[in-house]
């Protein structure tokens, strides 16, 4: 009798230690009620991701530790701590392809996690999804790589893409059609920068082109032209050819023809953003989160005079869609940590359906998932929801390749020399080339 209650009492302890352990949703979390890290960017983001932790800590009791770094210091604090194989960072942020080239190497691919913990990925934006896998669309791949084959290392958490944010009271008052080209949006330019007494009172568009800004504000305009940086096989520079002069040359028109004003070519997000939302544009091109900023009136005189289209397509090409520039941010998990369990059901917590839902209604996230685009309580506080989700549809990044950061540098320093004019587009794209092959060598 003693034997068989020994027994029982075993027997119980084992199925009390088995369910314990069991995987929730598939994923086993013994020791949850622990501490990771995560290492984010600085600034607007913080507030979303810390929406997300509290929640997460009252549902789970897990202690979320949060490090907080500027764009440059985020990347070179995580590949270092990464290089050495240090346990620092749990989770790791990473901002698509060209960080994903230099991190895949340290972080875990999803692929057993998402087999034992299902996640809907086609409620994802395609092509953000395509950012955060290796190889990709935007890396180095092998030879008939599709759409959708690389590895998932990470689960994408935010998203901005660049949308035309215009004036609406403006378009209307003059009688300009919303451009849906890129000679409509040079007329619609010069036909709002409004002039009285030989002085400018309003911009018919305002440019960020200080330093790496250059980049986001011009390669919309490269790849609807049909131009690119490199080719497609990211082995040769491609800023030579014919159409990606004949886009430099129509994007310096602007300055030439005073339409945006001198000041923005030291003009960052954050200047170009404030330029606008003072009233000195007709409009401008930029993130698709800064649609809450100009319709906010405690800091904006243009609020409830904003409409929002996508970035235009050029004329005679084969688009029906401009080509946009997008980023954002996915989350994976560090192959060092010691708690990575606890690490993958705090992203699949991020980026799911709810909480997605819940940080870009809050606190102006931007969601990766359709769905939440769809939603009506997001369109509600967004307005612009619907036009991000369709310009999102045909919308890329920049390379994931190696030493790019470097190439970036050399390329955008050029197209700054032709809008300040110090150089013709012709000979300062060949400069470029000319110091960008033997990087690709």
């Amino acid at each position: 009798m003693k034997s068989r209650l020994v027994t029982i009492v075993w027997t119980v302890g084992i199925l009390m230690l088995f369910w314990l352990l069991v995987p929730i949703n598939g994923v086993a979390l013994a020791g949850e009620k622990g501490k990771i890290t995560i290492a984010v960017l600085s600034g607007g983001y913080e507030p979303a991701v810390a929406s997300g932790i509290e929640q997460f800590r009252k549902d789970t009791g897990v202690d979320v530790q949060v490090l907080s770094y500027g764009y440059g210091p985020l990347y070179e604090k995580q590949l270092l701590e990464l290089t050495g194989g240090s346990d620092r960072f749990d989770v790791i942020s990473v901002d698509g392809p060209e960080w994903m080239v230099d991190f895949h190497r340290h972080i875990i691919p999803l692929n057993d996690y998402l087999s034992k913990d299902p996640v809907d990925l086609s409620d994802f934006v395609p092509v953000m999804l395509e950012m955060s896998r290796f190889p990709s669309m935007y890396t180095s791949r092998p030879s008939g790589y599709q759409f959708g084959s690389g590895t998932l290392f990470t689960l994408p958490v935010r998203i901005g893409t660049r949308i035309i944010h215009y004036r609406k009271d403006l378009f209307e008052k003059y009688r300009v059609p919303v451009p849906k080209t890129l000679d409509d949006f040079l007329a619609a330019a010069r036909k709002l920068t409004i002039r009285r007494d030989g002085k400018v009172e309003v911009y018919g568009t305002i440019m960020q082109t200080h330093s790496l800004w250059v980049s986001e504000a011009f390669l919309p305009v490269l790849w609807s032209y049909g131009g690119d940086v490199l080719d497609q096989d990211f082995r040769h520079c491609a800023l030579t050819k014919p159409e990606s002069v004949e886009a430099l040359e129509y994007f310096s028109t602007f300055y030439k023809e005073g339409l945006t004003p001198p000041e923005s070519l030291a003009y960052d997000l954050d200047k170009a953003q404030t330029a606008m939302s003072q009233g000195l544009g007709a409009m401008i091109i930029t993130y698709s989160p800064r649609a809450l900023v100009f319709d906010n009136p405690k800091i904006s005189k243009v609020a409830g005079k904003m409409g929002w289209a996508p970035v235009p397509y050029k004329k005679g090409s084969n688009l029906k869609a401009g080509i946009g520039w997008i980023s954002g941010w996915g989350l994976g998990i560090s192959k060092y940590s010691k708690n990575k369990d606890i690490a993958w059901k705090f992203i699949r917590f991020l980026a799911d359906k709810e909480m997605q839902l819940k940080m870009a209604v809050e606190h102006a996230n931007g969601p990766t998932r359709v769905s939440v685009f769809k939603s009506p309580a997001y369109q509600k506080v967004f307005p612009a929801a619907s036009v991000v989700l369709e310009a999102s549809a045909t919308s890329r990044t920049r390379p994931g390749v190696p030493g790019y950061k470097q190439i970036e540098d050399i390329w955008t320093s050029e197209v700054g020399y032709v809008l300040a004019g110090q150089k013709n587009a012709r000979a300062a794209l060949q400069s470029a080339c000319d110091r960008i092959e033997p990087l690709l060598k």
